[in-house]
């Protein structure tokens, strides 16, 4: 078995922040939003199309719903 040295553990937290930084941190930019968001129906329908769709896609949740926006549309909604 390989020891790990140092420089694994360097390496290893640099990419765990990029990660953080593109996924987790870039969602929760988005989604502390969502309020303003759902007001204007143009950036709701942007958010829900190019971010929301993106997020679920990576989270393996996509697969699990029935195709289409609406589908989609209806995890955001207030009620």
């Amino acid at each position: 078995m390989n020891e790990i040295t140092d420089q694994h553990i360097k390496d290893a937290t640099i990419e765990a922040i990029y990660w953080w930084n593109r996924t987790e941190n870039y969602y929760h930019e988005y989604f502390k939003k969502i309020d303003d968001m759902i007001e204007c129906p143009e950036l709701f329908n942007f958010f829900t199309q190019k971010v929301f769709e993106n997020f679920l896609r990576e989270y393996a949740i996509r697969r699990t719903i029935s195709a289409g926006y609406k589908s989609v549309d209806s995890l955001l909604s207030p009620s």
